[in-house]
């Protein structure tokens, strides 16, 4: 999962638009369970976490959480403390409740699910984009690093 984030953040920040403009991230929470929770270990949330804050030379506008339960709150209790207060003023819960998204993000780019009037979202287009780029983002994620 980290890989497939950070392969889809190596291919996006080359777009002078994005360079520009930076990031707004939804992240749907729905469905969220103890399968996936046992892959936030500490080591692997505190590298998310510097990874995003200080590795990657990304604008980080928004980062906007929806149906938030029970568990990502025990997961939030423990990376809270760990984020800049920059990046902890840019996160924002919305529960189940997509009126205040439209807000942050303009309804003629976001998706129908989330009460806006863009097509449904359909990740096949970064699918195919990342199959095809594996080899040159697998490069990236080597630099710095001796074999």
């Amino acid at each position: 999962m980290f890989r497939a984030v950070t392969a889809v953040l190596i291919h996006s920040i080359q777009f002078p638009a994005t360079q520009v403009c930076g990031y707004r991230m939804i992240f749907d929470l729905r469905g969220l369970s103890w399968a996936q929770l046992k892959l936030c270990t500490p080591t692997n949330m505190l590298l998310m976490i510097r990874s995003t804050q200080y590795c990657f030379p990304a604008r980080y506008k928004g980062f906007h959480l929806l149906s938030e339960n029970k568990l990502f709150h025990f997961v939030w209790a423990v990376t809270h403390p760990l984020l800049t207060p920059k990046l902890k003023k840019r996160i924002m819960f919305h529960s189940d409740d997509l009126s205040a998204l439209k807000d942050y993000i303009h309804p003629s780019i976001l998706p129908q699910e989330f009460g806006g009037e863009a097509e449904t979202f359909e990740n096949t287009k970064w699918s195919d984009i990342l199959e095809e780029s594996t080899d040159q983002v697998m490069n990236f994620l080597h630099y710095g690093y001796k074999d």
